[in-house]
């Protein structure tokens, strides 16, 4: 009995903190809630177990028992949440709340005749309650396992397809074993090895967690303080070309830049030029660009240099885009140094990005002789007569800065 008390010691203790890693990633998600509440029911099972395996008090055991079985009840309820969450079967809150509602019904009865009537205990080895027990949990589990079936068949990426096989396998082999184990404890008379030998599976699932970053662990943690560190505008795109996620950086920038979170598609307006290089990398013709983009902040426009480039995993498959941001600062030198006006700095930026005179004047609202006057100015200004001797300006500024 030693050597089992100090398996359900070590048990408890795995399940208590992996179920707190996997909550603190990310509280807010329901997904990664369901995961730590099935982790502290199997740490409460094996604790009662633990306990079980040296009390001699008859009233703490039934207790005990009580509380091993209820431990077990509400775990299955919350695998099949999880389960529920991982695969995304269930697009509507209304659905997946009725869903949820009618998986508690079966679960609340056994447990209401479990501490009222200690029912499961009494009815050991074929009565109704014990075996109904084991139909409820390995329905329960079967359920699981066609919900990850649907979601590998459904699922275009081969990453999904190997979690999945990876915690069907685990996991069934896991079920037969608990249930022989089961039986023998009843036997035996001592209690069920269960909450141990599911660590096999949970071996499995932490396996797929940390070889497929299926929950996004620490690293997903120490990634997101990087980027939100970073001076750049850092933005996510999920395969579809809606916004995933964005740095603080990017928070502050689509504040001002927009109303609302954009498509991809639609991020650039109606540019011709940047919206076919989107398009491109959306259709896999190409895995990069970079261009020059001029974004109105506010009442001014801003040219920004932008790298957008497509993500993809160890197993090729699209994870989604990457877009990096930053504003062009050979620009602001040029400003300071040669006094440029805000509206001569606002001209420069369109021009290098490629516009007419006609495309300016649209842009800032003014008219097409007015923008000849600005160019005029600041080509005085700079001591240079064309574009090509102003690009030439910037891109000397742009390579004694990356030089220092």
């Amino acid at each position: 009995m030693l050597i089992f008390s100090i398996i359900s010691c070590i048990s408890f203790t795995i399940y208590l903190t992996l179920g707190i890693i996997i909550f603190r990633i990310k509280p807010s998600s329901p997904l990664h809630r369901n995961f730590a509440y099935f982790c502290f029911c199997f740490a409460l099972w094996a604790f009662t177990s633990f306990y079980l395996s040296y009390t001699q008090n008859q009233s703490h055991h039934t207790f005990f028992i009580k509380l091993e079985y209820t431990a077990a009840l509400i775990y299955e309820i919350f695998i099949l949440r999880f389960f529920i969450f991982l695969t995304e079967r269930f697009k509507s809150n209304r659905k997946r709340r009725l869903f949820f509602g009618l998986i508690m019904v079966i679960p609340a009865v056994f447990i209401y005749q479990n501490w009222v009537y200690n029912s499961i205990y009494t009815s050991f080895p074929a009565g109704f309650w014990y075996v109904g027990l084991h139909i409820l949990a390995n329905s329960y589990n079967i359920i699981s396992v066609v919900l990850l079936i649907l979601w590998s068949r459904k699922s275009t990426l081969n990453r999904v397809k190997m979690e999945v096989r990876i915690i069907i396998s685990s996991g069934l082999f896991t079920i037969l074993i608990t249930i022989l184990g089961d039986y023998i404890a009843g036997f035996l008379k001592v209690p069920t090895p269960t909450p141990a030998l599911t660590l096999l599976w949970i071996a499995g699932l932490f396996y797929v967690i940390l070889k497929y970053r299926m929950l996004e662990i620490s690293p997903y943690t120490v990634t997101m303080e990087i980027l939100n560190s970073i001076d750049d505008i850092v933005v996510l795109f999920n395969p579809d070309g809606s916004i995933n996620w964005f740095n603080k950086t990017g928070d502050a920038f689509f504040y001002k830049v927009l109303s609302e979170e954009p498509h991809l598609l639609d991020l650039f307006g109606h540019k011709h030029q940047e919206n076919s290089l989107v398009d491109d990398i959306m259709q896999d013709r190409r895995q990069i660009a970079r261009f020059r983009f001029p974004f109105r902040l506010g009442s001014m426009t801003t040219v920004y240099d932008v790298v957008l480039e497509q993500v993809k995993d160890s197993f090729d498959d699209n994870m989604g885009y990457l877009m990096r941001v930053n504003r062009v600062k050979s620009i602001n030198s040029l400003q300071i140094f040669y006094k440029l006006t805000r509206r001569e700095v606002e001209v420069i930026q369109l021009l290098i990005t490629g516009l007419t005179y006609a495309e300016i004047s649209s842009e800032l609202d003014i008219s097409e002789n007015t923008v000849k006057s600005h160019i005029t100015n600041f080509y005085n200004k700079l001591g240079i007569n064309n574009k090509i001797e102003l690009m030439n300006a910037i891109n000397h500024i742009e390579t004694g800065q990356n030089g220092e």
